[in-house]
């Protein structure tokens, strides 16, 4: 879920839709982060949920150890 951000991270994170075939980028009107992660977690249909802001950068295999462990 985009929280309306203002910067550019919506489109980064679109740019990924194609790649990862589970991954949907939705905006919303600006209500906070507490309402736009309980929005994603509505809409949410896989089996891991994961939530990033704008200031985390994630390592490349970060998801899959997750997985794993």
């Amino acid at each position: 879920m985009d929280n309306n951000s203002k910067d550019n991270t919506v489109h980064v994170a679109q740019s990924f839709e194609t790649l990862i075939a589970v991954l949907t980028v939705e905006r919303e009107k600006r209500q906070g982060s507490y309402a736009a992660r309980n929005k994603g977690i509505s809409v949410a249909q896989g089996e891991i949920l994961a939530f990033i802001d704008a200031d985390i950068v994630l390592k490349k295999k970060i998801l899959g150890f997750n997985i794993a462990s």
